[in-house]
């Protein structure tokens, strides 16, 4: 692959149109973005470990420097909080150590943010601050607030930097993070959905003022979103730096032989320690809500199965199947796809697949189904988007 072609592409065409051209190598080669050949690594493979220790080490840094400088009690001293580095198109290059269970809803957010145009409207520029915790754009649930700043060299929008930080109050209808009573989205607390928080490296005034305004404890939101950019900004700059060292050829390059790797080293370990076919399991579990203090009356009590399939192939793809698990309830027991995914990397993260320290965006050794509903039933719950799935509870 030309990269210095591919520096181009990222300044004259739209990353949307790159994002989709990846897709499609992908689908023809079967390798991500089309890369068949680690050519760098062949030609000198101590150097490219290097530079691959070089991306680990300014993520773990630049999340380890901004909870000390500004940050919340929960990111502080419990270390609720992860930073990662992504290509142009949204992919995950390297991750920190911390919740791991973002190593996709971030890069659902870049995707989602390009899919929708945000390069036409509102734009995209060097300096600006993006923030989300709407599920369904890309999270877990809308206590982890998300942060991502584009990352330019010479014009040309070269990558993404991006941290998320467990909110410990979000301004619900009870105080804390975890809305347990609330049977629809209104009730889940302040809702930043895919919004352009800020230019030239620096927040707006209105943010903050909106959070002062929507929260019981702002400060603790404040000084996280101040951590987050913090990190950020050093991510950035410490990319910068490397750029400088190996040139932007290398770096484009090498981040997606390293994410290539990373896919084919996921599924050697997968063909070693598992056995291939299929494994099914339910679960079961009920939530008596009637009658129950803070509970909307319209919650129904509860009984829930989850049809769990895990298919292993023999080249190591394992397809993860939840098909069956039934329409969302007007319950607090919902999820989005985002939500699934992050609880799936995070049973992958220890097995088998190792501390997942890059990984591609897009699920290229992982198949996740799911079974798509509308919200005809009940659409109060939340509006219609390509991220939203069934909920993993079955009951009327």
């Amino acid at each position: 692959m030309d990269m210095k072609h591919e520096a181009a592409g990222a300044a004259v065409h739209p990353l949307k149109d790159m994002m989709q051209r990846h897709e499609t190598l992908f689908a023809e080669t079967g390798c991500y973005s089309g890369v068949t050949d680690l050519a760098l690594k062949a030609r000198d493979p101590l150097g490219y470990e290097s530079f691959n220790v070089r991306l680990r080490s300014l993520v773990v840094g630049a999340r380890e420097t901004s909870r000390k400088i500004s940050a919340s009690p929960g990111v502080r001293e419990v270390g609720e909080s992860v930073v990662a580095l992504f290509t142009p198109d949204g992919d995950s290059i390297a991750l920190s150590t911390g919740i791991v269970i973002h190593v996709h809803t971030l890069s659902r957010f870049i995707k989602w943010m390009l899919a929708h145009d945000y390069e036409l409207d509102p734009g995209i520029a060097e300096g600006d601050i993006f923030a989300n915790n709407d599920p369904f754009v890309s999270d877990v649930h809308q206590a982890d607030l998300m942060t991502v700043t584009p990352i330019f060299w010479e014009g040309a929008l070269i990558g993404w930097a991006g941290a998320v930080c467990h909110e410990i109050e979000i301004g619900g209808v009870v105080g804390g993070a975890n809305m347990a009573t609330t049977a629809e989205r209104f009730g889940n607390g302040l809702t930043v959905t895919a919004e352009k928080i800020g230019q030239n490296d620096t927040v707006r005034k209105d943010y903050y003022l909106r959070a002062e305004y929507n929260l019981r404890t702002p400060i603790f939101w404040i000084l996280d979103q101040k951590a987050m950019v913090s990190a950020c900004l050093d991510v950035r700059e410490k990319v910068a730096e490397l750029i400088a060292e190996y040139g932007i050829d290398y770096y484009l390059q090498a981040t997606r032989e390293l994410i290539e790797e990373g896919r084919r080293g996921h599924l050697e370990r997968m063909k070693s320690m598992t056995v291939p076919g299929r494994y099914r399991v339910p679960a079961f579990t009920a939530h008596m809500l009637q009658g129950r203090a803070g509970v909307p009356p319209f919650c129904p009590d509860l009984m829930s199965v989850i049809p769990l399939e895990v298919t292993i192939a023999p080249d190591g793809v394992m397809s993860v199947s939840i098909d069956g698990v039934g329409p969302q309830t007007m319950t607090p027991y919902n999820a989005t796809v985002t939500a699934f995914e992050g609880v799936l990397f995070v049973a992958l993260t220890p097995w088998p697949a190792g501390l997942l320290i890059r990984y591609p965006g897009e699920q290229v050794a992982v198949v996740l189904v799911v079974e798509r509903e509308t919200h005809a039933k009940h659409p109060r719950l939340a509006p219609p988007t390509d991220n939203q799935i069934a909920a993993p509870r079955v009951g009327q």
